[in-house]
C-alpha cells in the first residue's frame, strides 16, 4: 500500500522523466523498454524508493533505484556504466516503465501492450474498481472478500489511514464520498484503495454515507474484525509505562469528560484517534508524549490495529535515547510511571553519573570490526545505536557519485570533524570555507551535498542546546531515570573514529562497522581509538576488556664487528614497554605497528610511542626494511635481535641522541663520532708545499671540508656553481694528501672525466701542482703502466666502462668523478661500472647534481657516498613520506656555493631572449611537421613503454627544432638566410668592430655549419669545436681562442664545449637553439662567466615566436625549480620527474 509514495511519481511531469539521462542514453534505454527489458517494479519501504529490475544485454539483471527529490527524478544503478558515468540506459528504461505505469500514457510515443503495462501496475498494487479480483486485494487484508464493504487499515511505514475496498462498491456511495477523498477513485481505470483528505473531520461523514448505502466499514483489532464506530466526546489520554520484571509494559488510558476511564488498545495511525477493543474510535486530542506509544507499536508491521508489545529494559533504554522527554508531561498528566503496577517517581541523574563509552570488537582474523557506542548511566550501559544512526543519517542518505572520489571523501570527513566540534559561529565559518575555498567541493552539486549534510547535523546538534533529556531505567534498583546525553561530544567521537574513503565504507558506517583488512590495521585502529577516547574523556574497551597505554623506552647497545675497523657496527636493541622488556619477536611487531600486549588481568596494553621514541622505531623499521632475509629462515621465524649497520647509517642513530635515545658505543667509536659532531669547527686548510695557487676563502673552506670527510672515510659531492674553481680545490686537496699519507703510493688517485676535459686537467695540474706525476689513460691497456708510475691517473667514463675488469683489480685511495652528472642515470652501463671501482674515498664534482628528476640526485649522491640512501625504491618512498629527513641526511656530504653569493666582484651576467618571426616557408614547413609528429607521439605513448615512447617523441620533436633553426638542417635549400643566421651575420660584424669576443652554441652540427657560412660571408675569423674534433687538437683550439690575438668567435656544440672549459675571453654568448634543461645551458654560458672574467657577460637566446622553442622556455623554468628545491634549497619538496607525456603534448600542441 504505497499510495502516498506513488503519488510523487504520478505528479511528476513527463519532462522530468526525459531529463533523467542524456539523450544518447535515453534512446538506448527506450530500446530496452520496447523489448520488455523491465521485468519488475516494486516499492522499497526501507529506502523509500522504487526498485526496477532490468534484464541487461549481458544476460544478467541490474537493479535501478528511483526516487523523487526537489521535483527531480533521481536514480542509481548497480551497473559499471552508472558507477563510472553517473547515468546509464537501464535508468532510462526504468524511468519509461514507471511513467507508463503511473500515468497510463505512452512515453515518447512508444505504445506498449496493455497486458505488459497492466502487469507493471499490478506489481505496484493498482487494483481494478470495475472488475475486482479477490486475489489482488487479499494480499493486503489477509481475509476473504466481503461484498459492499471497506476495511480500514494503517500503513506500517507511513502510518497513514487507508480504506481497502472489499467487493463491488455502489456507484451512489462513490459519488457521495468523492468530495472528501484525496483523489477521485473513478478517475483512473485502476486503484487499490483510497484515503480521506482530513480523517479527523471527514471520517464521520464517510461512516454516515456508508450506513445509508449499506456499505460495512470495519477495523481489525488483533485477530478479530470489529465494526467501526465513533464514540462521543474527547478523551484525555495518559501513557502509563510500567516496569514489570525485566520488561517495560505500556498502556494508554483515556479519561472522558464525565470522568470515565477507558483503556485504549492503540492509536489510529498518525491521527489523534484512539481505538478501543470493541472498535470504537475516540478523539484523543493532543499529547506530546505520543512518541513513547510508538516505541511499543513499531514492531507490528501488519495493517491491523493491535495491542502494545512489551519491550526489554535494554531495548527500551536504547530506543528512548532518540526521544526527548519533558518534565512538564508528568505535571500535565500526559505520562505516568509505575514499577510492578505501583506508582513510581522519576529520578534526575546528574552529568557526573553519565559517561560515554565505546566497546570495540574484532577477532584476529576478522575483515571488519564493530564499535558499540554506549552511555553509562549510574553503572548501567545503554546502547546509543539509534542516536548514532540519527547522527550519521545526514551523511548516509546522500545519493549520486559524490562519494566516488576517495580524495573528496577524505576531505569531507576532515571537514565534518571540524564542523561537529565547532560552536554555532564556528560552523558558519566552516560553511564559508566550503563555499569556494575547498577544491574538492567546487561546483553546485558538490556544495549542495555538503550543505545537506550540514543541515542534517545542525538538526541533531541543536537538540542538545534545547536541554535534551531522555528516559532510562536502572535495572539494579528498578528505578525510572532521566538524564542528558552529550550529543555534540558523541558526534565528535563518531566522526573521529571513522575514516571512510569510498561509498562502501560509508555504507558500513550505518552498522558501526569499519574495515581492518591489511597488516596492522586492527592495531592502528586500536591506537587511534585509545587516543580519541582519551582526549574526549570516554571510557574505551576492546573485546569488553579495559585498554590502557604504556610508554616505550628504546636503548641501543653497539658493538664493533671484528676485523672491520670502525666501518661496521652491531646494534642490539633493548626495548621496554611499561615494566616489560620486549622479546625480539615482540619488538619486531612493534616496528611494524602490529604489537598488542595483555597484562595478567587480561586487559590490553597499547605501546605508547612518544614523538622521540617513534622516530627511533621508524629508524629501526627502515633498518629492517633494508636488511635481507637470511637464507633458510622459515616462514614465521624471526631474524636475530641484532642489526648490522654501516658507519653512515650509524649517523642516523646518533642524531637520535638529541631526542633522548640512549646509545652505548665502544670508546674508539665514541671518539670518532665525537669528531663528527664538531663538524662545524673545521680547521683552516694548510696549503701544501709546491701548490702554486692562492685560494679564495670559500675555496680554502672547500678544501678543508673535502679533507675532513676524507679523514672520516665518508665521501663528498662538491656542487659549486660553474666557474667557482672546483678543479683547483680538488688539486689542492690531492696535493695535501700526496704530501702526507699517500706520499709514497703510486696509482693512488684516479680522476674520471669527459674526454674534452683531459687536456684542461693536465694544464691545471701543470699550473698549480707541477711536482705531481699525472698520466692520462685514453687507450686500452694503459692503466696497468700508469698505476706503477703515476700518482694521479686521468681517464674517461667510457674507458672505465670498457675496461672495468682491469680497473677494478686495483684499490684506489681516492676516486674523483668530474662532471659527475654523467652518472645521473642509475641504470646506465657507465654508472654501474663506476660503482665497481674499488676505492676508499669518492669525490664527485658537478655544478648540476640534478637536472631532470630526483633519481639523478640519488645516483650522484650514491656515487659520492655509497649506501647513503639504500635502494632507489626505498629512496623514492622515503622522499614522498619525509623529504626533509632524506635531504637532511645528504646535507653534510654536499657542498654548494653560488657565484651571486660568493663572488661579489665577478662582473654581472645579463640574460635575455630575442624573439624572431619565421619566414613564410618556415611557417609552412613547421605546420606540416607538427601535423606529422603529433600522431607519432600520441601513438608511441599509447602502444609502447614510456621509455621507448619518450625516445620516439624526442626524435619527432627534434624535427620541429631543426625547422626553427633553419629548414636547411632538413635539406630544404633556402634562397636567403634563415632569420637566426641573418641576425647573427649582423651581430658578428658589429661585435668584431667593437673588439668583443663571442661563443656561439648549437646542438646541431648543421647549425654550426651554417654559422661557418655566415662567418665566411661577413669575413670574420672563427674557431669551431664539436664531437668530430680530435682530442689532440681541442687543447690547441681553446688556447688559440683564449690568446689575445686569436679569432674573436668560437662556434661550439653544446655537448662538446658545454662543460669544463675556461673561455673567459668571450663576453658574449649566443644559444642558437634552446634546450629544455636550464642546467645544460647555464653550464655552457658559464664557460665565459667564471673566475678570470673582467667584463660583463651578455647571454642571448634566439627564439622563434609561436613555436616549440617558445614553449620550451616554460619547461626550462620547471627544471630550474627542481634544481633549486633539491640543491639550492634542499628543504623544499618536489618529486617531479623529467620530460613526461604531458610535457611532450605541451611542446607540440601548446
Amino acid at each position: 500500500m504505497i499510495t502516498d509514495a506513488l503519488r510523487v511519481f504520478e505528479d511528476l511531469p513527463v519532462e522530468a522523466f526525459r531529463r533523467v539521462v542524456d539523450s544518447s542514453y535515453l534512446q538506448q534505454g527506450l530500446t530496452y523498454f520496447k523489448t520488455h527489458a523491465v521485468k519488475n517494479l516494486s516499492w522499497s519501504p526501507v529506502s523509500r524508493e522504487l526498485v526496477a529490475t532490468i534484464w541487461g544485454s549481458r544476460n544478467k539483471p541490474y537493479r535501478v533505484d528511483l526516487w523523487v527529490e526537489e521535483e527531480r527524478l533521481e536514480h542509481r544503478c548497480d551497473c559499471p556504466t552508472w558507477e563510472h558515468r553517473g547515468q546509464c540506459k537501464h535508468c532510462a528504461a526504468a524511468a519509461a516503465a514507471v511513467y507508463s505505469a503511473t500515468h497510463m500514457k505512452s512515453f515518447e510515443s512508444i505504445s506498449m501492450p496493455d497486458t505488459y503495462i497492466g502487469e507493471l501496475r499490478r506489481q505496484l498494487g493498482y487494483v481494478s474498481l470495475v472488475e475486482p479480483r479477490e486475489e489482488s486485494f487479499a494480499q493486503f487484508v489477509g481475509v476473504k472478500s466481503v461484498d459492499n464493504s471497506l476495511l480500514l487499515t494503517v500503513q506500517p511505514t507511513t502510518e497513514s489511514i487507508v480504506f481497502n475496498i472489499l467487493g463491488q462498491l455502489p456507484g451512489g456511495f462513490l459519488t457521495a464520498i468523492t468530495p472528501i477523498l484525496e483523489r477521485d477513485p473513478s478517475g483512473r481505470g485502476w486503484a487499490r484503495e483510497f484515503s480521506l483528505q482530513d480523517v479527523a473531520h471527514e471520517l464521520p461523514q464517510l461512516l454516515s454515507e456508508a450506513k445509508q448505502e449499506g456499505v460495512a466499514v470495519s477495523i481489525e483489532i488483533g485477530q478479530a474484525r470489529k465494526s467501526l464506530k465513533i464514540g462521543q466526546g474527547t478523551l484525555q489520554p495518559c501513557y502509563v509505562l510500567n516496569l514489570k520484571a525485566d520488561t517495560v509494559v505500556a498502556k494508554m488510558i483515556g479519561q472522558s469528560d464525565t470522568g470515565e476511564r477507558i483503556e485504549i488498545v492503540g492509536a489510529l495511525g498518525n491521527t489523534y484517534w484512539g481505538v478501543t477493543e470493541d472498535g470504537t474510535l475516540y478523539d484523543l486530542g493532543d499529547n506530546s508524549a505520543v512518541e513513547y506509544y510508538h516505541l511499543f507499536s513499531a514492531g507490528d508491521d501488519s495493517p491491523r490495529v493491535g495491542g502494545l508489545l512489551p519491550l526489554s529494559l535494554n531495548q527500551f533504554s536504547s530506543e528512548a535515547t532518540v526521544l526527548p522527554f519533558e518534565q512538564a508531561w508528568i505535571a500535565e498528566g500526559q505520562i505516568r510511571f509505575e514499577c510492578e503496577g505501583a506508582a513510581a517517581s522519576l529520578i534526575d541523574v546528574g552529568a557526573d553519573a553519565v559517561k560515554l563509552a565505546v566497546n570495540m570488537s574484532a577477532g584476529p582474523n576478522s575483515r571488519s570490526a564493530a564499535l558499540d557506542f554506549l552511555i553509562d548511566v549510574r553503572g548501567h550501559r545503554i546502547s546509543l545505536l539509534p542516536l548514532v544512526q540519527d547522527i550519521l543519517q545526514p551523511l548516509i542518505e546522500q545519493r549520486g557519485d559524490f562519494f566516488n572520489a576517495k580524495s573528496r571523501v577524505r576531505v569531507l570527513m576532515d571537514t565534518l570533524r571540524q564542523y561537529v566540534a565547532a560552536d554555532v559561529a564556528g560552523r558558519q565559518r566552516v560553511r564559508k570555507r566550503v563555499s569556494g575555498e575547498i577544491p574538492e567541493f567546487f561546483g553546485p552539486y558538490q556544495e549542495s551535498i555538503v550543505s545537506k549534510i550540514f543541515n542534517g547535523l545542525d538538526k541533531v546538534l541543536s537538540v542538545e542546546q534545547a536541554g535534551y533529556q531522555v528516559l532510562g531505567i536502572d535495572s539494579a534498583t528498578a528505578e525510572w531515570l532521566r538524564y542528558s546525553i552529550p550529543i555534540q561530544r558523541l558526534a565528535m567521537l563518531i566522526f573521529s573514529f571513522f575514516d571512510p574513503e569510498s561509498r562502501d565504507d560509508i555504507r558500513l558506517l550505518e552498522k558501526c562497522l569499519f574495515s581492518v583488512e591489511g597488516d596492522g590495521a586492527r592495531e592502528a585502529m586500536l591506537q587511534r581509538a585509545s587516543l580519541v577516547t582519551h582526549s574526549l574523556n570516554v571510557d574505551f574497551k576492546y573485546e569488553n576488556q579495559s585498554v590502557r597505554s604504556a610508554p616505550v623506552q628504546v636503548e641501543m647497545i653497539s658493538k664493533l664487528e671484528s676485523n672491520r675497523d670502525i666501518d661496521w657496527f652491531e646494534l642490539h636493541p633493548s626495548i621496554q614497554c611499561g615494566e616489560r622488556i620486549l622479546t625480539g619477536a615482540e619488538w619486531q611487531l612493534l616496528v611494524r605497528g602490529e604489537l598488542l600486549l595483555r597484562d595478567e588481568n587480561g586487559d590490553w596494553i597499547i605501546p605508547d610511542l612518544g614523538v622521540d621514541q617513534e622516530a627511533s622505531m621508524h629508524l629501526l623499521a627502515e633498518m629492517f626494511a633494508k636488511k635481507d632475509r637470511p637464507r633458510g629462515l622459515k616462514r614465521g621465524e624471526h631474524i636475530e635481535e641484532a642489526i648490522q649497520v654501516s658507519r653512515l647509517e650509524m649517523l642516523d642513530w646518533l642524531s637520535m641522541r638529541r631526542s633522548g635515545l640512549k646509545i652505548t658505543l665502544p670508546p674508539e667509536a665514541e671518539h670518532l663520532f665525537q669528531s663528527l659532531r664538531d663538524f662545524e669547527e673545521l680547521d683552516a686548510f694548510d696549503l701544501p708545499k709546491g701548490f702554486n695557487a692562492e685560494l679564495r676563502a670559500y675555496q680554502n673552506e672547500g678544501c678543508a671540508w673535502i679533507d675532513f670527510l676524507y679523514q672520516h672515510r665518508f665521501g663528498a659531492c662538491l656542487a659549486d656553481d660553474m666557474g667557482l674553481g672546483k678543479t683547483v680545490q680538488t688539486i689542492g686537496f690531492i696535493a695535501k694528501r700526496l704530501q702526507s699519507d699517500l706520499a709514497k703510493k703510486k696509482g693512488a688517485i684516479l680522476i674520471v672525466l669527459p674526454p674534452s676535459l683531459v687536456f684542461n686537467w693536465l694544464d691545471e695540474f701543470e699550473r698549480f701542482a707541477p711536482n705531481i706525476i699525472v698520466q692520462d689513460c685514453l687507450t686500452r691497456g694503459e692503466i696497468h703502466e700508469a698505476i706503477q708510475t703515476a700518482q694521479v691517473i686521468l681517464t674517461t667514463y667510457d674507458r672505465v666502462r670498457v675496461e672495468i675488469a682491469a680497473y677494478e683489480e686495483h684499490y684506489f685511495d681516492i676516486v674523483v668523478f668530474d662532471e659527475a652528472h654523467c652518472l645521473k642515470n642509475v641504470t646506465a652501463a657507465r654508472t654501474k661500472a663506476a660503482a665497481r671501482l674499488q676505492r676508499r674515498f669518492t669525490l664527485c664534482l658537478t655544478g648540476t647534481p640534478v637536472e631532470n628528476n630526483i633519481s639523478e640526485f640519488y645516483s650522484v649522491m650514491s656515487t659520492s657516498v655509497p649506501g647513503i640512501f639504500g635502494s632507489l625504491k626505498h629512496f623514492k618512498e622515503l622522499f614522498r613520506r619525509d623529504p626533509e629527513r632524506l635531504l637532511g641526511r645528504a646535507k653534510p656530504f654536499i657542498l654548494r656555493r653560488t657565484k651571486d653569493k660568493i663572488l661579489k666582484e665577478l662582473p654581472r651576467k645579463e640574460e635575455h631572449e630575442l624573439f624572431l618571426e619565421m619566414t613564410p616557408l618556415q611557417k609552412e614547413m613547421y605546420a606540416r611537421t607538427v601535423a606529422e609528429v603529433r600522431d607519432e607521439v600520441a601513438e608511441a605513448f599509447e602502444d609502447r613503454p614510456e621509455q621507448q615512447a619518450g625516445i620516439v617523441a624526442l626524435a619527432a620533436i627534434l624535427r620541429l627544432r631543426q625547422v626553427c633553426v633553419s629548414p636547411e638542417l632538413l635539406n630544404k635549400p633556402l634562397k636567403q638566410l634563415a632569420p637566426k643566421f641573418a641576425y647573427m651575420a649582423d651581430k658578428l660584424e658589429e661585435l668584431e668592430s667593437e673588439g668583443n669576443a663571442a661563443l656561439v652554441f648549437s646542438q646541431f652540427r648543421g647549425g654550426l655549419d651554417q654559422m661557418e657560412k655566415v662567418a665566411k660571408q661577413v669575413g670574420v675569423r672563427y674557431l669551431r669545436m664539436d664531437g668530430n674534433t680530435p682530442m689532440a687538437k681541442r687543447k690547441k683550439i681553446v688556447q688559440e681562442f683564449q690568446s689575445e690575438n686569436g679569432p674573436s668567435f668560437f662556434f661550439i656544440s653544446l655537448k662538446t664545449g658545454g662543460v669544463g672549459l675556461n673561455l673567459t675571453r668571450a663576453n658574449y654568448v649566443f644559444h642558437l637553439d634552446p634546450w629544455w634543461n636550464p642546467a645544460v645551458e647555464n653550464q655552457a654560458s658559464d664557460r665565459a662567466h667564471r673566475i678570470g672574467q673582467k667584463r660583463s657577460v651578455f647571454v642571448q637566446r634566439l627564439i622563434m615566436k609561436h613555436t616549440i622553442e617558445e614553449r620550451m622556455l616554460e619547461l626550462k623554468a620547471r627544471k630550474a625549480e627542481l634544481f633549486r628545491q633539491l640543491v639550492d634549497e634542499p628543504s623544499s619538496q618536489s618529486s617531479r620527474s623529467g620530460l613526461t607525456r604531458s610535457d611532450f603534448e605541451f611542446l607540440i600542441n601548446g
